[in-house]
């Protein structure tokens, strides 16, 4: 004599309910959107609006190619106009292209004392 641990009962009862709840979830799942917004940054070319200067970027650059050689100074230290003068020096040794350049002179911008 064989034991079941579930009653054929309850399978015929939930088996029903199962299955909607399935198809359900797989048809709310396959209405879901997976394509990237028109003119996401993924897509932009690099002098493109979306490629716009982006001040988390700057940070990561202050503290990480600035810091590479020399000490991080105190943004508030220098002015908007010294810190310019400062980047445009730099920025070879940094090898810093364009859009980081940009990037990295809004970050200062935002956090530098004006003239």
């Amino acid at each position: 004599m064989r034991h079941s641990f579930v009653s054929p009962n309850l399978v015929n009862h939930r088996l029903p309910v199962l299955v909607a709840g399935m198809a359900a979830l797989i048809f709310g799942l396959s209405s879901c959107e997976t394509t990237a917004p028109s003119g996401s940054a993924a897509t932009a070319s690099p002098h493109s609006p979306a490629a716009a200067p982006n001040l988390a970027e700057g940070k990561r650059l202050y503290y990480g190619r600035c810091t590479a050689c020399h000490a991080p100074e105190p943004i508030a230290d220098y002015t908007q106009s010294e810190w310019r003068e400062m980047v445009a020096h730099m920025r070879k040794r940094a090898k810093l292209t364009p859009p980081e350049e940009a990037s990295l002179v809004a970050y200062l911008m935002a956090n530098a004392p004006a003239n």
